[in-house]
């Protein structure tokens, strides 16, 4: 019963004549603005705003769905072994740090430096054989990337004292 609303059919012309009917007996100035130039302006605005509301609702759709669809990062690792890398030693000597790593998989020729000022270099040089791989050092922070085959990159911060 709430919702039960019977829905009157009447003409333009006689609903601007009950409008202005209505002005005169409130002692209001009449309209100035036709009575069909206010009904398609009534019908534009609630295109419009069904098409906002459309749009709201797909936005809203995908808002909650796609963190359904798009999986975590991990889910695309469980097939793959993560090898063993190891930080064996590390070396200082003038502007070169030399690290030895030990492990299967490491991508020595794809290794890289990002210096707190933004300046990416790769490594200086690197023998596979003995596990050596050099960088130039500049004494500030320091993030060194070592990409590894089938697993997450092997980082290393490196932080002045």
């Amino acid at each position: 019963m709430l919702f039960d609303r019977k829905r009157h059919q009447m003409d333009l012309k006689q609903a601007d004549a009950t409008l202005q009917n209505v002005f005169k007996a409130c002692h209001i100035p009449p309209n100035t603005v036709a009575f069909d130039r206010l009904a398609l302006r009534r019908k534009l605005n609630t295109r419009i705003y069904n098409r906002l509301l459309a749009i709201t609702v797909l936005l809203l759709l995908c808002t909650f769905v796609l963190p359904l669809v798009v999986s975590p990062a991990a889910s695309f690792l469980k097939g793959c072994e993560a090898s063993e890398v190891v930080l064996i030693s590390d070396t200082l000597s003038g502007d070169v740090l030399k690290l030895t790593l030990s492990g299967s998989g490491i991508c020595y020729s794809e290794a890289y430096q990002e210096t707190a000022s933004g300046i990416i270099e790769p490594a200086l040089s690197y023998n596979e054989k003995t596990g050596v791989i050099s960088f130039s050092y500049y004494g500030t922070e320091t993030n060194i990337y070592i990409p590894l085959e089938n697993a997450p990159d092997f980082h290393l911060w490196l932080s002045p004292r």
